[in-house]
Order: structure tokens, then C-alpha cells, then sequence
């Protein structure tokens, strides 16, 4: 993700704005994105609820891997009101 690293860095001064639902899923065992990048992201969307979801020995791609886990997921932000944001 070193390339789009000046790109992240640019957006991380606005995430504390963000006041939609967010929900993380990340693997345990990214080799792309570590997972400690989990909790960096949670302490930065401070007036946003956050939820998290861990999936452990799961890597990068979980589109493909854990596509229930994914579906769940999205679905709980589909049944949020419209005016929820």
C-alpha cells in the first residue's frame, strides 16, 4: 500500500468528520494492510459508531474467501434508516 500512501495520509486528517456507521472486516493475517491498521482506524473515526469485525488466519481477500461474512456485514448497513447519516 506504499503507493497510495501520500493519498492515505491526505485523508486521514478528515476521518474524524465521518459521522455514517462504519464497519471494519479485516483479516488477521493481511499481508497487505496489517492488522493493527484496524485499531488505527477505529481511533480515528471519532464521531462515527464503529463496528468491528475480525476474521482470524484470513488474509487480503476476503471478497473471495468470505463472502458470508462480507454479505452479513453490508447487509447490516442496508438496514439502516436512510437519514441515518
Amino acid at each position: 500500500m506504499i503507493a497510495l500512501k501520500t493519498h492515505l495520509e491526505a485523508l486521514e486528517p478528515k476521518l474524524g468528520a465521518i459521522r455514517c456507521p462504519i464497519y471494519i472486516v479485516h483479516g488477521t493475517k493481511d499481508p497487505l494492510v496489517p492488522y493493527s491498521n484496524m485499531a488505527f482506524m477505529q481511533a480515528r473515526f471519532t464521531a462515527a459508531p464503529v463496528e468491528t469485525v475480525t476474521i482470524p488466519d484470513e488474509n487480503h481477500f476476503l471478497p473471495w474467501n468470505r463472502q458470508k461474512e462480507l454479505t452479513e456485514t453490508i447487509g447490516k448497513l442496508e438496514a439502516l434508516p436512510p437519514t441515518h447519516c
